[in-house]
C-alpha cells in the first residue's frame, strides 16, 4: 500500500476524474477492448467498492470518474486501470487519499490548489504526530487540514495585494494572479500565515496541576518553537518581496520618447519662445485654407 503523504487528496464528496492515454505502436491509439477500473478500499484486506468501465474521450485517452458517494467515507482507497494492448495486458493504479469535506479548498481552481499543496508538505515529516504534520491535527476538536490551509490563503494574498505599489487586486481563486512568475512568493506568504496559525493555537494551554510526580507532554513552548521557524521564514520572504514590489511599479519597462510628442520634432531640445512654441508643449501650426 503506498506511503499516505504519497497519495493523491481528494476530499470527502468530490467527483475527481482520473485518466490514462493508451498508446500502441509509439502513438496515442486505441485498446483492444474496453478498459476496465476498479476502485478499491486499501488496506490489509482489500475490498473492492466499484467496478467499471472507462470512457474514451478522445483518440487513446481513457477517462472515469468518480461519484460523491464513492468519496463519501474517508480513507485510502486505489484507482486501478486494466487494459489489453496488441494482446499485451497492461495496467495503472492511481493511489489516492479521501479526506474530510474541504469546500474552500474544492472551490479553488488547480493552480491555487498548487499553492496549498506546497504548502502541507512543508508540514509532512513533523516528529509529534501519528500521521506526520503538526501534532495540532490530532485533536478532534481542531480541523487543521487543507481546507484550513486554503482559508488562510486570503490574508497570505492580501499581504501581497497591500505590499505592492501601486496596490494590486489579486481576487481569491481568480485567473490573473501571475503565478509562473510569483507563486513561490505567494506560498512562502501561505506558509507564514499558516506558522502564525499554530503559534495562535497553542496559545490556550491549560497548566495541569498535579499532586504526585507524572510525566506528561508539555506542548506549550511549541508557540516559541514556531517562533524560531517564522523568524527564519519572515527574512527569506521580505528579501523577495521587495522584487515583488519592483516588478508591480514596473520599474524594469523602460519608455523612449523619439522625437514629436510635448518636445517637438525638429531636434533633441525645445527652446521657449516664438508664436506657438512652449518649453511644455508641443508645436502647434495653423495654415489658411484656399
Amino acid at each position: 500500500m503506498a506511503d499516505p503523504l504519497d497519495r493523491q487528496y481528494i476530499s470527502q464528496y468530490a467527483q475527481p476524474t482520473f485518466a490514462v492515454q493508451i498508446y500502441r505502436d509509439g502513438a496515442p491509439g486505441n485498446a483492444d477492448g474496453p478498459v476496465g477500473v476498479t476502485y478499491v478500499l486499501d488496506g490489509d484486506a482489500p475490498a473492492i467498492q466499484r467496478t467499471g468501465t472507462a470512457v474514451e474521450t478522445s483518440q487513446g485517452i481513457y477517462e472515469f470518474a468518480l461519484t460523491p458517494s464513492d468519496t463519501a467515507e474517508p480513507g485510502f482507497y486505489s484507482v486501478q486501470f486494466a487494459a489489453t494492448v496488441n494482446g499485451v495486458d497492461q495496467s495503472k493504479t492511481f493511489d489516492i487519499e479521501v479526506g474530510q469535506s474541504a469546500p474552500a479548498y474544492d472551490a479553488l481552481p488547480q493552480p491555487w490548489k498548487n499553492i496549498v499543496e506546497s504548502v502541507w508538505i512543508r508540514f509532512a515529516d513533523l516528529f509529534d504526530s501519528p500521521y506526520g504534520g503538526p501534532n495540532l491535527q490530532v485533536y478532534r476538536q481542531t480541523h487543521f487540514n487543507r481546507n484550513r490551509i486554503a482559508q488562510l490563503m486570503i490574508p497570505a494574498l492580501q499581504r501581497l495585494n497591500s505590499a505592492a505599489s501601486p496596490h494590486q487586486t489579486f481576487a481569491y481563486g481568480g485567473d490573473d494572479f501571475p503565478f509562473p512568475a510569483w507563486g513561490g512568493l505567494l506560498a512562502q506568504s501561505l506558509y507564514i500565515e499558516v506558522i502564525k496559525h499554530l503559534r495562535r493555537s497553542y496559545v490556550e494551554q491549560p497548566d495541569v496541576q498535579l499532586a504526585t510526580n507524572v510525566s506528561r507532554l508539555d506542548r506549550k513552548d511549541y508557540m516559541d518553537r514556531w517562533g524560531t521557524i517564522l523568524d527564519m521564514e519572515t527574512a527569506d520572504f521580505e528579501r523577495d518581496l521587495s522584487r515583488f514590489r519592483m516588478d508591480m511599479m514596473g520599474l524594469g519597462n523602460f519608455h523612449v520618447l523619439v522625437s514629436g510628442g510635448v518636445f517637438g520634432n525638429f531636434g533633441p531640445v525645445a527652446m521657449p519662445g516664438g508664436y506657438g512654441q512652449a518649453a511644455a508643449r508641443g508645436y502647434f501650426f495653423f495654415s489658411r485654407g484656399y
